[in-house]
């Protein structure tokens, strides 16, 4: 799958989840994209809602959420971004050469974004809002659909709706921080193999970058992290994010094992022809052996370098006698012995 400049057959598609990290501050928004784009992440990712639209205005936030508002409908308002900040996010992106994505809570916010996009994320708790689901797949742009709290057959219902080519799945568990026991990276196999056709990827909510590290050796083609400037920060994503150097650290960890892994095919690689002769062993002369002699197996001495018998025709060498004189640590070859 290509998503945007990337081709995630190439390299993985690494996402910084701005979120709502921002805290609805415009400055603290460019700053957050311009970091991510200097830690070497392949797109930014906003969350875009009109609250009315996301939750029940009865629904509270808990007071162990610690967050300084009644209602989860008063917090998401106050993230909610204004367009003309959107369009200078987006001038900002292609300067920097980063990809601009948000995850659209309304079928409406789908289209006028799309535009702007190279795909189109659907957040976990929307797996089974058909509607948005639909919406997004009609855009013809890839749907990176994430999975917490998911099952395989409500993911598999989601992602007939989405054509083929454009699938993305990303393995993900919805618990903010996700402690390690839970993490559970083995599913991102489970989704290949139920998913054969999908580009398959991995959406982390874990303290630290270990897990993404972790996901792309395990195959995840489009990894996404929360990022923030400062994990200290309260209320917010903040302590499951990562800050600038650590987000940078992980990428550059995440692009040293793509080149580790390989193409999977098991040969010599590059440069170990010239290494064979000097890793594998021959067969020696461990001490002289007389002409007319039948070589016995303490006079075989099987040692670096190669030579012209390998160690696996030592036992036929056995009770058969020397054509001629041979000396003490001489190679021995196949016309030195009679039948």
């Amino acid at each position: 799958m290509k998503i945007g400049r990337t081709d995630t057959g190439a390299e993985a598609y690494i996402i910084a989840e701005i979120g709502g990290n921002h805290g609805g501050s415009p400055e603290q928004a460019h700053a957050l994209v311009e970091a991510a784009a200097k830690a070497g992440a392949n797109a930014v990712k906003f969350q875009t809602y009109r609250a009315e639209h996301l939750v029940h205005p009865s629904v509270e936030i808990p007071p162990s959420a610690n967050q300084p508002f009644a209602t989860q409908l008063e917090k998401f308002r106050a993230l909610e971004l204004e367009w003309p900040v959107y369009e200078a996010l987006f001038a900002q992106c292609a300067e920097l050469g980063v990809d601009f994505l948000t995850t659209p809570f309304d079928p409406d916010i789908v289209d006028r974004f799309a535009p702007h996009m190279p795909a189109v994320k659907i957040a976990s708790g929307d797996l089974t809002f058909r509607q948005l689901v639909r919406k997004a797949a009609s855009t013809g742009l890839p749907v990176l659909l994430s999975t917490g709290a998911s099952t395989l057959e409500e993911i598999a219902v989601a992602v007939a709706d989405i054509p083929e080519a454009n699938r993305a799945i990303l393995h993900c568990v919805s618990l903010y921080p996700l402690p390690d026991a839970a993490v559970n990276l083995r599913a991102i196999d489970a989704l290949a193999e139920a998913f054969p056709d999908a580009t398959i990827g991995y959406s982390d909510h874990t303290i630290g970058c270990e897990a993404i590290v972790a996901a792309a050796a395990r195959g995840a083609r489009v990894i996404e992290k929360h990022f923030t400037l400062d994990k200290t920060q309260r209320p917010g994503d903040h302590i499951l994010s990562a800050e600038p150097d650590e987000l940078a650290a992980a990428i550059a960890m995440i692009r040293r094992i793509e080149a580790m892994l390989g193409d999977g095919v098991k040969r010599p690689a590059e440069g170990e022809d010239a290494m064979r002769p000097l890793i594998r062993r021959g067969v020696y002369a461990r001490n002289d052996i007389a002409a007319g002699e039948p070589v016995g197996e303490k006079d075989l001495l099987i040692v670096r370098p190669v030579s012209e018998l390998n160690p696996a025709e030592a036992d036929g060498l056995i009770g058969r006698p020397a054509k001629r004189e041979l000396p003490a640590l001489g190679a021995l070859r196949r016309s030195d012995l009679s039948e």
